[in-house]
């Protein structure tokens, strides 16, 4: 009886049926089923955080930039590139002569020694020992020394011979007189010939002139003229 029943059921079949082709497309399905699962439920797009709250400001920042105009803002002038070389050329030539005006004129250096020294005279001409010239030493000491001891000479000479010379009324502050208004004259060569046993050195004689004047006050000059 059991048998009959399985027979009949067999026969009859399950009551299920898989479709055609149902297992050479199932990993696919499989797949894909999985995939859906994975991704959320949702667009794909969000809205940044505060986003319409700087919406108008960033539509009229929009707006500004689009209205400016498609320039840099610098332009070369017209035929800027053909005047460029005479422009830099002018420009170079300046140049040199504001270098050149400080160059050192010529000859510079060949006179510059002399102009040094120049100077550096005039500033210590007021530093300088005083010299005087052995002839003006002597005009100006010698002489009027030389011509009182002539005058004196003369006197004793005249005095001794008995003979008027008309010079015992002279006054001293006469001859004074006569010698400092140079109306007796003599030279060097005078003078000289006087003091002919004198060595009187060459050049420029420098000293104090109270010092020499010391000297000759110290000494017997109408000795000194009998002697020679």
């Amino acid at each position: 009886m059991k048998q009959k029943k399985l027979d009949i059921m067999q026969q009859k079949g399950s009551g299920f049926k898989v479709p055609e082709g149902y297992f050479n497309t199932i990993e696919d399905a499989i797949l894909s089923e999985i995939k859906t699962e994975k991704f959320p439920n949702t667009s794909g797009f969000s809205v940044p955080d505060g986003y319409f709250e700087s919406l108008e400001q960033i539509v009229n920042s929009k707006l500004i930039i689009d209205q400016l105009p498609d320039k840099e803002g610098f332009n070369v002038p017209k035929d800027y590139f053909d005047s460029i070389e005479d422009t830099i050329f002018t420009k170079l030539g300046k140049e040199t002569l504001s270098v050149n005006s400080k160059e050192i004129p010529k000859d510079y250096f060949d006179t510059l020694e002399d102009r040094v020294f120049a100077r550096l005279k005039d500033e210590n001409i007021e530093k300088e020992t005083k010299v005087i010239s052995l002839g003006a030493r002597i005009r100006k000491v010698w002489v009027p020394i030389a011509v009182a001891a002539s005058l004196v000479l003369i006197f004793m000479i005249g005095y001794n011979d008995g003979s008027d010379t008309g010079l015992n009324d002279v006054a001293t502050a006469e001859v004074d007189q006569w010698i400092e208004e140079d109306l007796i004259n003599l030279d060097s060569y005078e003078i000289a010939e006087v003091f002919s046993d004198i060595e009187l050195a060459s050049g420029d004689v420098s000293g104090d002139d109270d010092e020499l004047l010391n000297y000759l006050n110290g000494t017997d000059v109408e000795s000194m003229l009998l002697e020679n």
